[in-house]
């Protein structure tokens, strides 16, 4: 069950980040300002990558009888 929830988080990461890539998103790490417009879907795929796990894991703790 592990290896599978980290190849799909890892599926997910990359297919993310390539359909960023080619909506215009190949420019947000430029330091010239090219990637002012591009930053919004960077921001919630980084937040849901983030969010899910961490949810799963408090929610398993408690479940578990954790505090």
């Amino acid at each position: 069950m592990v290896v599978i929830g980290l190849s799909a988080g890892a599926l997910t990461f990359y297919l993310g980040d390539w359909i960023l890539d080619h909506r215009g998103g190949e420019h947000r790490k430029r330091s010239g300002g090219q990637q002012a417009d591009g930053a919004a879907g960077t921001i919630v795929l980084g937040a849901l990558l983030d969010g899910i796990p961490e949810s799963v894991a408090i929610g398993v703790s408690l479940l578990g009888g954790g505090s």
